[in-house]
C-alpha cells in the first residue's frame, strides 16, 4: 500500500510542478488554458485518492486493536469458563459423594457416619448412622455452628 501512496504523492508533487509552471506562464499566453485545469483536476482527485487510502488505513488500525481486544476478551472467557467447569466438575463429585453417605452406604457392613448424641462419664451413648432428611439436619446445623 505504501508504494501506492509513495506513487500518488510523486503524482501530485510533479502536477503541482506543471501546475506552477502553467501559472508562470498563464500571463503570457492569457490565463490557465485547458491543459492547467486538467492538471488541476487530476490533482484534486489524486489528493482525494490518497486521503482515502490515508482514512481506509487508519480505519483498518482501528479494526485491528478492536480485533485483538475481542480475541483477548474471548481467551479470558474461555479461560473463565473452563476455570468454572473445572469448580463445577469438582462440585458434582461432592456431591455424588454426599449422596453416597446420604443414601446409599446403610446397607455396608460399617457405616462410615457414625454420630454420637451425649457423652457420660464412663460413656458415648450411640445413636447410629444418620442418614437421608436426618444427615442433611445435622450437616446444615454443624456448618451454621462453624460460623
Amino acid at each position: 500500500m505504501s508504494d501506492i501512496k509513495q506513487r500518488l504523492r510523486d503524482e501530485i508533487a510533479e502536477l503541482d510542478e506543471r501546475i506552477i509552471g502553467d501559472e508562470k506562464r498563464a500571463p503570457v499566453v492569457g490565463g490557465f488554458g485547458v491543459m492547467a485545469i486538467i492538471r488541476l483536476e487530476s490533482r484534486a482527485e489524486k489528493a482525494a485518492t490518497l486521503a482515502e487510502i490515508e482514512r481506509l488505513e487508519a480505519r483498518v488500525a482501528e479494526l485491528g486493536q478492536s480485533l485483538r481486544r475481542s480475541i483477548d476478551n474471548e481467551v479470558a472467557l474461555r479461560a473463565d469458563r473452563a476455570a468454572a467447569r473445572a469448580e463445577a466438575e469438582a462440585l458434582r463429585k461432592d456431591a455424588e459423594r454426599y449422596r453416597w453417605l446420604r443414601n446409599d452406604s446403610l446397607g455396608q457392613w460399617e457405616h462410615p457416619i457414625v454420630v454420637s448424641q451425649a457423652r457420660t462419664p464412663h460413656k458415648v451413648l450411640y445413636v447410629g448412622p444418620l442418614c437421608r432428611a436426618e444427615l442433611d439436619a445435622a450437616v446444615d446445623a454443624a456448618r451454621e455452628g462453624g460460623k
